[in-house]
């Protein structure tokens, strides 16, 4: 064991085993986001098609391909051929049908309270 993080000729080969582990443990570290981006399922442009048209969001070839000209949609290249990640695309698919939504209520509210500023003002409370 080291004292004061001070090495001496007789403790050497603990710091030195302590540096081996602790580099190992780095390694570790380092391998695991890395192993997650390369297991990650990719899928063709068709596949992508039919996932999201499976999942309720219909659109043309075309504009997947603006979508991805735009960013809009998680993608990536791989040999200048696009190609998309199932996980990514469905977190995507998700969010989209979320914002719909969202934007379904907040018209429902605008319509609501529209409704009810021309009754006040036209005095039918």
């Amino acid at each position: 064991m080291l004292r004061n993080n001070e090495i001496s000729f007789n403790s050497i080969p603990y710091a030195l085993s302590e540096i081996l582990i602790g580099m190992e443990e780095i390694k570790k570290m380092l391998r695991e986001p890395i192993q997650k981006l390369v297991f990650k399922e990719k899928i063709s442009f068709n596949d992508a098609l039919d996932l999201l048209s499976q999942n309720g969001y219909n659109i043309s070839r075309s504009k997947l391909y603006k979508l991805t000209s735009t960013n809009s949609i998680p993608h990536g290249k791989i040999n200048n051929k696009l190609v998309f990640f199932r996980d990514e695309l469905i977190l995507w698919i998700e969010n989209q049908i979320l914002k719909n939504e969202s934007r379904k209520n907040n018209s429902v509210i605008y319509s609501a309270i529209s409704k009810s500023k021309r009754q006040y003002k036209d005095g039918n409370r």
